[in-house]
């Protein structure tokens, strides 16, 4: 029988994740493992979270991603900390906004306004930080508010999220989703439904990081392995819509949904390997 291969796309944490749910069936002495070669852009592995010195791009003119910074504190370019002395806005209600308002503050901002549409975070932020709702228009480096208040910036930051982009995927094997918990045509999250050969890790919002990522890796390596069979077509369809109406029902999902979904995974028991 031919030997399974798998390609792995990435050396971020959840391709790094699925490296190491087969290295530990190697260290255990499970034979006949799938040949697997992973593919990362980057000069080193780690992805968002491997701290480098560089930004703009790298020595072989690839974009640098990195988002680690001073202190290893992650969630947002270190770019954006460059700000001491400066009036800061930033536009986003999630914890993007918070961290880097956060960080900007601690390293000498003259301010920090957060604007978000959806209410407020409800602390209580230092004297130089402060919320207001949802941006109407800006007139040169003045932005007007949807309370009708304006306020002078000297730099506004998006924190707004992010698209998921797959340009070097056919358009028949390219997830088409938001930044959400629970992405349609995902069975548990990680099987493509059309191609269940195709497997997306982390694809969900990032209430739960590296946790989630190994959950989602081991499954899918005993997926891989035989461990567990997948159900049919309509099977996964039905299991899908069934996620996708409590999501919609929520008014807050992630209150509900983050905990299932992990404790979904967690239910399957996996077996320590030595």
């Amino acid at each position: 029988m031919a030997k399974t291969k798998i390609a792995i796309l990435g050396a971020g944490p959840s391709g790094l994740a699925q490296l190491r749910a087969f290295e530990a069936l190697r260290k255990a002495g499970v034979a006949d493992l799938p040949e697997i070669v992973c593919y990362e852009k980057q000069n080193d592995i780690g992805g968002m979270w491997n701290y480098t010195w560089r930004t703009g791009l790298d020595k072989n003119g690839e974009p640098v991603h990195g988002s680690m910074y001073r202190y290893l504190w992650s969630n947002g370019p270190k770019e954006c900390l460059e700000f001491a002395g400066q009036d800061v806005l930033l536009v986003g209600g999630s914890y993007s906004a918070e961290d880097i308002g956060s960080q900007c503050y601690k390293y000498g901002a003259k301010s920090v306004t957060i604007s978000q549409r959806s209410g407020t975070f409800g602390y209580a932020w230092p004297e130089n930080v402060s919320e207001k709702p949802g941006l109407d228009h800006i007139d040169g480096n003045v932005v007007h508010f949807t309370d009708g208040s304006t306020q002078a910036f000297d730099a506004i930051i998006m924190c707004t999220g992010y698209q998921f982009h797959f340009p070097f995927l056919p358009d028949e094997l390219r997830l088409d989703t938001h930044n959400c918990l629970y992405p349609d045509n995902l069975y548990k999250g990680i099987f493509f439904q059309s191609n269940p050969k195709l497997i997306y890790l982390g694809m969900q919002d990032q209430w739960f990081t590296f946790n989630m990522f190994d959950a989602q890796a081991w499954y899918a390596r005993d997926v891989i392995m035989g461990k567990i069979q997948l159900p049919d077509e309509a099977s996964r369809r039905k299991d899908m819509d069934a996620w996708l109406q409590r999501h919609g029902q929520l008014p807050r999902p992630w209150l509900e949904i983050k905990d299932d979904s992990l404790e979904g995974f967690m239910s399957l028991k996996f077996k320590e390997v030595a």
